[in-house]
């Protein structure tokens, strides 16, 4: 996953009214203002009024579960680990 890859999916949630924050790794690389390592997952925290939107926005993108983070993958071409799917 690269840096446009983050944004692509911050901007698709954004566009329909869910507001996400970034954590993890990407969040250290945001306030370094510079990419340190290569990422396969994005970390976010959603609000608690977000949360039944967001699943809705996730199921919307592929099927249940852990299989929706890896729709957006295809989406915003990276690849999710087998092991987290």
């Amino acid at each position: 996953m690269d840096a446009e890859a983050v944004c692509g999916i911050y901007d698709y949630l954004a566009e329909r009214g869910v507001r996400i924050w970034i954590d993890g790794g990407w969040c250290v690389d945001a306030l370094l203002g510079r990419q340190t390592r290569q990422h396969p997952d994005l970390d976010v925290a959603v609000d608690h009024k977000d949360e039944v939107e967001f699943a809705a926005l996730m199921q919307g993108l592929g099927d249940k579960d852990r299989e929706d983070v890896h729709a957006l993958g295809e989406k915003f071409g990276f690849e999710i680990p087998p092991s987290r799917r």
